[in-house]
């Protein structure tokens, strides 16, 4: 009879630790994106290439300037003019809305948030100096928590220790 009180009070526990990671996690999403962490920019990587050291030169683009709100994803190229100069950027882009002259920071979990979040990549191709760097991500709309209005949006890349915009706009 012990035994038996002792598993069923396990149990009870096991689920009521479960449950509360579960209330964690929802409530982390009702939370607007941070900025992430600053990486240091000097660290040297054993890559074929020279890593950027002046992040001035690193533009963002969308595909379309305009997207229909039922967009599925947007696929946007972070581009650094600087031939041959690999370079850090953040993972996951963030949406910032244009709401009366000022830009509001929404929250944005995409599917891969969990997996993906603090981390830092780096673009480049070892052992070709001669052309600038780029690379591709994905912003899902559909990840934006309580969706987005008809307007001006961008998206904000996190490069080095800047921030770089692609704007567009949301259409009906």
């Amino acid at each position: 009879m012990k035994k038996q009180k002792c598993i069923i009070v396990f149990l009870i526990l096991s689920v009521l630790v479960l449950i509360s990671g579960c209330i964690k996690t929802e409530s982390k999403e009702h939370e607007v994106n941070v900025n992430p962490e600053p990486i240091d920019i000097t660290e040297s990587v054993p890559l074929d290439f020279e890593m950027e050291t002046d992040y001035s030169n690193i533009m963002v683009k969308t595909e379309l300037s305009v997207y229909p709100k039922g967009t599925e994803k947007i696929v946007y190229t972070i581009t650094n003019n600087n031939a041959g100069k690999g370079f850090y950027y953040f993972s996951i882009p963030y949406i910032e809305y244009y709401d009366k002259d000022e830009w509001v920071r929404l929250a944005y979990y995409p599917p891969d948030y969990y997996q993906e979040i603090g981390r830092w990549d780096i673009c480049g191709i070892e052992g070709n100096k001669e052309i600038p760097y780029s690379c591709n991500g994905v912003f899902y709309p559909q990840s934006i928590l309580n969706g987005i209005e008809d307007g001006t949006c961008r998206l904000v890349i996190f490069a080095g220790n800047n921030e770089i915009y692609a704007e567009f706009k949301f259409e009906e």
